[in-house]
């Protein structure tokens, strides 16, 4: 994506939706599951490929999301604070943006809606920058009447925009992302309030949309949106995450680790990260990420196994139970070969220096099928999902 493009969160308001846990707090930094709500628009940014990204909240807020954020030099982006004094619509977002750094085109995100993909949403990746078209991203809904609903023409193109229509022309709701050009704030200064006293989104899509500058683009299964704005789609949204990490092993919307895969920053930075939350189990699960990748399951880099011989020798002698005879043999390599690579993945989480880690790992291997009480506490969890992993084979 072009440089020149930028990003656009928008974390101000009220969120009186969700008082009274947001007369004090911002609702962006409301948590989801494991991480504050900021974190997945933000995601979205990063996993679109922009590094420079402007952040419009309140003046009573700005100070919390700097310390929780800072400039962004940890996730390898250029973060700019913009301050919206009060509640003037989201379209103000954009006025705000250019009077601070100048027109630019930009990806504007919505900091309550969610946007939950297991790789960067595909429909972001061939975004131009220099297009004099505005681009709007629709999700089909069961219910689309409590959304603003893109109605299309007869060759698919967008012919018109109804806010939580009684009759909604399609089933395609409006979400909250969109590409504008780098016209879009001159638009807005020209724009006049709504009957609420505010400068609405709507209405400048709608100006695009007269002129024929209006694009649309419907997002697939493969993504899952959330608007975020009530205490039960909170909870939804809070429950979904937990299931998926929970079956993926791997964190959703991690600005640390869009970070290390974009190549903004090294394994050395993202593990740092890691280990400054390593209490809590989003650190372990970015600990884990690196890990897994320095050593794939149920495989040992050749190099190690020819450095340390006494790795395989000791694990020659695991005991193997409850497999039938005829698998034996098989199941006796898959299970050393198993239980080396966690060990030594356990030594690589440790840090153990390589001089010591064929004792490291002489010294841990009776807990893959034994008591864990014995070893310090740190360490009892993660001996415990190893020892709880292999058990059917080792």
């Amino acid at each position: 994506m072009p440089r020149d493009r930028i990003g656009l969160l928008l974390a101000g308001g009220t969120g009186s939706r969700l008082f009274p846990a947001t007369r004090a707090l911002s609702k962006q930094l409301l948590p989801v599951y494991d991480k504050p709500m900021v974190y997945y628009p933000l995601s979205v940014l990063m996993q679109a490929g922009l590094r420079e990204i402007v952040l419009i909240t309140t003046p009573q807020d700005a100070g919390t999301y700097r310390r929780l954020l800072g400039t962004g030099a940890r996730f390898g982006i250029t973060l700019h604070y913009v301050l919206q004094a009060r509640a003037r619509g989201v379209a103000e977002a954009v006025t705000l943006m250019a009077e601070a750094i100048g027109p630019r085109s930009c990806l504007m995100v919505l900091g309550d809606n969610l946007f939950l993909c297991d790789t960067p949403i595909p429909a972001l990746a061939g975004l131009d920058a220099r297009t004099s078209q505005a681009r709007l991203f629709t999700k089909a809904v069961a219910d689309p009447r409590a959304f603003g609903v893109l109605g299309l023409d007869e060759t698919g193109q967008p012919r018109t925009i109804v806010e939580k229509p009684a009759r909604p022309a399609s089933n395609l709701a409006i979400t909250g992302l969109y590409a504008l050009p780098a016209d879009a704030s001159d638009r807005v200064a020209r724009q006049r309030p709504s009957e609420r006293g505010e400068l609405e989104i709507t209405c400048l899509l709608r100006s695009y949309l007269e002129d024929g500058r209006l694009q649309s683009t419907a997002l697939g299964p493969d993504v899952t949106w959330l608007d975020t704005g009530t205490h039960d789609s909170l909870l939804a949204a809070a429950q979904m995450v937990r299931d998926h990490q929970r079956r993926t092993g791997h964190p959703m919307a991690a600005p640390e680790l869009i970070a290390y895969r974009n190549g903004w920053i090294d394994a050395e930075a993202l593990t740092d990260l890691a280990r400054s939350m390593q209490k809590t189990e989003y650190g372990q699960s970015l600990l884990r990420y690196l890990a897994a990748e320095a050593t794939p399951p149920c495989a040992v880099p050749q190099s190690r196994i020819t450095a340390m011989p006494t790795l395989f020798q000791h694990f020659t002698t695991v005991p193997i139970e409850r497999v039938r005879e005829a698998d034996l043999e098989e199941k006796k390599a898959e299970a050393r070969a198993a239980a080396a690579a966690a060990a030594l993945r356990l030594a690589i989480f440790e840090g153990v220096s390589e001089d010591r880690v064929p004792e490291f790992i002489k010294g841990i291997g009776a807990d893959l099928h034994a008591s864990v009480e014995s070893h310090p506490k740190p360490l009892r969890k993660r001996l415990e999902e190893i020892r709880e992993r292999y058990r059917p084979l080792v």
